[in-house]
């Protein structure tokens, strides 16, 4: 014969949501590779930085690294120096920062940028700016010797 327990047994069952995992392609935010160009006798050239971020907005790109060559500026009135580790505010995903390039310089320079998001996370796989200066036909310029041949 059968004796069932003279006590009853209790379950409980506990559940819990958790926040559905984020996609890991280069982090939640990224910056996009930046290029832009001008000629060696420009009074600056603008370089456009962009990022994206899944959940939320750019809100400044940390320059990484600058330029080998030339100044980058952050306002377009060129009375801003930038350095490496700075900051320049975004808007829209977006900022410009101001790259002049050394007299008579001609070439190709690079720089690289982090965007960070509005939580303060940082990409951290920078992009790369690439900066081409054109040269420009400069006019000839004569030197008179201050000793003349006699």
């Amino acid at each position: 014969m059968w004796n069932p327990p003279r006590s009853a047994a209790c379950s409980t069952r506990i559940s819990a949501s958790l926040p559905a995992p984020r996609p890991r392609s280069r982090g939640w935010w990224n910056a996009s590779a930046a290029g832009a160009s001008g000629l060696e006798a420009a009074a600056s050239i603008t370089v456009n930085l962009a990022g994206a971020d899944i959940d939320g907005t750019v809100e400044h790109f940390r320059l990484v690294t600058l330029p080998a060559h030339g100044t980058l500026y952050s306002d377009a009135t060129l009375t801003q120096v930038l350095a490496a580790g700075d900051q320049i505010s975004a808007s829209a995903n977006t900022a410009a920062a101001y790259f002049v390039p050394p007299t008579n310089w001609n070439g190709t320079t690079t720089f690289t940028f982090a965007a960070i998001d509005d939580a303060g996370g940082e990409d951290p796989n920078p992009a790369t700016a690439t900066i081409t200066v054109t040269p420009v036909n400069d006019p000839p310029v004569l030197t008179v010797d201050a000793d003349p041949i006699t």
